[in-house]
């Protein structure tokens, strides 16, 4: 099968594949194309949107940003060379790769790219947030879902779209682009269209960024010949009546381990405690709990074997809103073996020991889900935050 991306006649440089400025005040979405080179089908999607906004002649309110991400990993038709593009978000790595140009591997050269393009677009629209979209598929069968850092501005612009949400991937993913993306303010979603090579993945992309365009306010519905079409695909191929999720395990694969997910396993699919789901170097793994199967591995490159989640209640998103907006997490400093160390709050330390369960409860409700070892302490980071500079 030819992984290599469709050629698109519209880019204006080789990483930027479509730009279209109004203006600074304006809204502003960004999409990101092949950040894994074996994702393709966003660019046919793509190359469909264009031919739209040339035939039907669109008044854009906002400005919109189409970029390739690993195109290195692309022409070789893998999902990466030497290392995944989206792992390495962390300020050492783009510290490391702004300043040493001489000894980067292909995939640290493209995240030098990428993180240039991005820095010219947020400084040219430093005013209000940006929405990124980040468009992906899966080794896995799969219907169509969004995945997103826990903000309470990345909640309100997903539940935008009749999809299920799986919130919380900061916590299990570490390095990803959109959860950097976000740690500066900026509102950003990942979208998995369906398997790598689901021909339906296609016309469900280019479902998927029409209504980006208008949930960012960049374009009105009543412009999009079809609107009700596109929105209608992405509904029905939703199965769930509570649509947010929330991980709650992950296996990762060692390094040099031989890992082998059992056959016929799907995104959402319903598993059950010991449960065998895969092997890895002849022994068995049994599911640690009882829940939904996300994102089994079935592909070669890759160090998530597989994801378990379970549905988070109306009750808890709400009274986690309720608590965030209302700076609850001032509470913290009140808690043993717990101390917020900057007036921001938006790091909080458990010191010398792992929280147990009510803590990590309690920091996971205000927003506290990516943690960080840092000498003694481990360190809880969340995303609600204002804008600062990229």
């Amino acid at each position: 099968m030819n992984l290599a991306p469709p050629s698109i006649q519209h880019t204006k440089t080789k990483r930027v594949v479509y730009r279209k400025y109004t203006g600074k005040s304006a809204a502003t979405l960004v999409v990101m194309l092949g950040i894994h080179g074996n994702e393709i089908s966003g660019f046919e999607a793509v190359e469909n949107m264009i031919q739209t906004f040339q035939k039907s002649g669109m008044d854009f309110k906002g400005n919109v940003y189409i970029l390739k991400g690993n195109i290195h990993a692309m022409e070789l038709g893998k999902r990466y060379d030497t290392q995944d593009l989206n792992r390495l978000w962390t300020d050492e790595q783009v510290a490391k790769v702004q300043r040493d140009n001489a000894h980067l591997n292909p995939d640290e050269r493209e995240q030098r790219e990428v993180y240039a393009t991005l820095k010219e677009i947020l400084n040219n629209h430093p005013d209000k947030p940006i929405y990124f979209v980040d468009l992906h598929t899966t080794s896995s069968p799969t219907i169509p879902f969004i995945t997103t850092s826990d903000s309470l501005d990345n909640r309100a612009f997903s539940a935008l779209f009749p999809l299920p949400v799986v919130l919380g991937i900061e916590a299990y993913i570490h390095g990803a682009l959109l959860s950097y993306i976000s740690e500066f303010g900026h509102i950003g979603i990942g979208f998995e269209a369906g398997q790598h090579n689901d021909k339906n993945a296609v016309a469900v992309n280019e479902a998927f960024l029409w209504l980006s365009l208008v949930n960012s306010g960049c374009l009105d519905k009543e412009q999009i010949p079809g609107y009700d079409k596109y929105f209608q695909l992405l509904q029905e191929k939703n199965l769930f009546k509570n649509r947010f999720f929330d991980i709650v395990y992950k296996y990762t694969i060692s390094k040099d381990a031989v890992f082998q997910m059992n056959p016929g396993f799907e995104n959402f699919q319903s598993i059950q405690k010991n449960q065998v789901l895969a092997r890895v170097d002849n022994r068995v793994l049994r599911s640690p709990a009882r829940g939904k199967i996300f994102m089994p591995l079935y592909q070669a490159q890759g160090e998530d074997g597989y994801f378990i989640m379970k549905n988070i209640s109306l009750f808890w998103l709400l009274i986690s809103r309720w608590l965030r907006r209302n700076n609850a997490y001032v509470l913290l400093r009140w808690i043993p073996g717990i101390s917020t160390p900057s007036r921001t709050d938006n790091i909080t330390q458990c010191l010398r020991v792992k929280p147990n369960f009510w803590q990590k409860k309690i920091l996971t409700l205000l927003g506290y889900r990516e943690y960080r070892q840092f000498e003694d302490k481990i360190c809880f980071i969340r995303r609600d935050r204002n804008l600062r500079v990229f």
